[in-house]
């Protein structure tokens, strides 16, 4: 008895996307998590020499402005955004000729 399946089954239906969290995708998830682990830190630094009031205001305003500055980009500059602004920055802005004008003719 042979087993045949008419229907192909595909394993892995998410591979190919990225990883999406309300609503950052890919870069921007880790480049805010990143912030949160930095402004953590400095969270805990501050905790040490200012009040708890100051530390919780420092943090709050802090994380609501890493959220509000990278669903900026997200939305933005879209998927490959953070990749693309560092081509840009690495691309010369212009091309320079050290060559006479008299050689190029």
């Amino acid at each position: 008895m042979e087993l045949r399946s008419e229907m192909p089954y595909t394993v892995y239906k998410g591979l190919d996307k990225t990883v999406e969290f309300m609503g950052l995708g890919g870069q921007y998830l880790m480049l805010f998590f990143g912030g949160i682990v930095v402004i953590v830190l400095v969270v805990l630094i501050l905790s040490a020499a200012a009040g708890a009031l100051a530390t919780v205001l420092f943090a709050a305003a802090s994380l609501l402005g890493l959220w509000f500055y990278v669903t900026h980009m997200n939305s933005k500059y879209g998927k490959y955004g953070v990749m693309q602004g560092q081509a840009r920055r690495s691309c010369p802005r212009f091309l320079i000729s050290r060559k006479k004008v008299k050689n190029m003719l």
